[in-house]
């Protein structure tokens, strides 16, 4: 809450903006099968350089610790004619050494859990992708149990982004090295001097 003093010159603004995120994905185990992790590698510790990273969604808000709603998630693949269903785990923090192996490429997803549940914000469900043009893609605006869709989402109080786990609910075959791109639109209300 923001208390404003006679005469100053703050107001409260919406702002709306997307945030982009374009991995690479490993694909070298062959297929995915259902509850598979689809990330840009499959090192989890082993490996000297190169360990498997959560999904950042970098800067969905304008300070540090902030809120907001995401409205709007969607997904592509440059893989052509795949329809697998997606779902994307969100966290206010970034996943500790011991949940890389929960983030390696074909691994088998088991978040959120015991040591990530605390920084557990939600997920978001893709239905079956469809292919458009020359890519596979989803969108999701408006989940038929809600008529809205609108995931609310505070930040770390030491940072501004969110971070993803990308886990498959069918069984698909990505194309090694292509790309998967996620774009979500956050929505916040923000103080700006007038």
């Amino acid at each position: 809450m923001v208390l404003r003093e006679p005469g100053d010159n703050l107001d409260m603004v919406q702002l709306i903006h997307d945030v982009r995120v374009v991995k690479a994905i490993d694909a070298s185990g062959g297929a995915y099968g259902t509850c598979s992790v689809i990330n840009d590698t499959d090192c989890c510790g082993d490996c000297t350089n190169d360990l498997a990273e959560a999904w950042e969604f970098p800067n969905m808000v304008s300070g540090k610790g902030e809120s907001g709603y995401i409205t709007k998630a969607r997904i592509e693949s440059e893989t052509e004619s795949i329809t697998p269903k997606l779902t994307l785990y969100l966290f206010k923090q970034e996943p500790t050494p011991a949940d890389l192996v929960r983030l390696a490429d074909g691994s088998i997803n088991n978040s959120p859990c015991a040591t990530n549940i605390a920084d557990y914000i939600g997920k978001i469900d893709w239905p079956a992708l469809e292919t458009i043009g020359t890519e596979s893609y989803s969108n999701q605006t408006v989940p038929a149990s809600t008529g809205t869709f609108r995931l609310p989402f505070r930040c770390a109080p030491t940072s501004r982004n969110l971070y993803g786990i990308l886990v498959s609910r069918d069984a698909f075959t990505q194309t090694a090295g292509d790309d998967i791109i996620i774009t979500l639109t956050v929505e916040e209300m923000a103080v700006r001097e007038n």
